[in-house]
């Protein structure tokens, strides 16, 4: 799957967004990135990136990612890819791909907010996410406590899709007391 690639890709030392970009417009497929020879990664790369990307083609670094990624039970898709959530192109900190489980919403909104939330921000949060939910929008928050678990509660509720974007690695749930929460959320597709 060539976002795989993208996903090896990003792991690599001294190889951010900015250079993947240079590669993909210069190779056009990310696979052939992985093929590429020192030279030719050298005609837009320095001598250091060139080398790390030569050597991680060669270290078994991709089949370790998957491997890693199919273990936890998740998927990763590239920016480049059709398929991955226009909301998330313009941001401006825009990550090269992003890892999920379950399905990846058409439409979305995001709430976020306090991890202390009053009972009325609690009510809001339930309120307002389930009323989005309802009319088709996704609601997508950090799985966090406070406003972000009550946000994907809500949704759930209304058999809306939720999606918990986590700002820890796929396989672990941060808060642990969420980890009901992140399981019905998978369970059901985000529904």
């Amino acid at each position: 799957k060539s976002d795989y690639y993208i996903m090896w890709l990003s792991h690599i030392k001294g190889i951010g967004i900015k250079k993947i970009n240079k590669l993909i417009e210069y190779f056009e497929r990310a696979e052939e990135i992985y093929k590429a020879e020192k030279s030719e990664l050298k005609a837009i790369l320095n001598e250091e990136d060139a080398l790390n990307i030569v050597k991680s083609a060669k270290d078994g670094s991709l089949e370790y990612l998957v491997k890693n990624l199919r273990k936890a039970g998740a998927e990763y898709i590239s920016m480049y890819n059709d398929a991955f959530p226009e909301g998330l192109k313009s941001i401006d900190d825009i990550t090269s791909g992003i890892y999920y489980k379950g399905k990846l919403p058409d439409k979305n909104a995001v709430l976020v907010g306090s991890r202390r939330c009053t009972d009325y921000g609690k009510q809001a949060a339930l309120k307002l996410s389930g009323d989005l939910a309802e009319r088709g929008v996704s609601i997508v928050s950090g799985l966090a406590d406070g406003i972000d678990s009550y946000s994907h509660i809500g949704a759930l509720r209304h058999k809306g899709i939720t999606i918990a974007v986590m700002g820890t690695s796929i396989d672990r749930c941060y808060p642990a007391a969420n980890i009901s929460l992140m399981e019905e959320i998978i369970k059901n597709d985000g529904k």
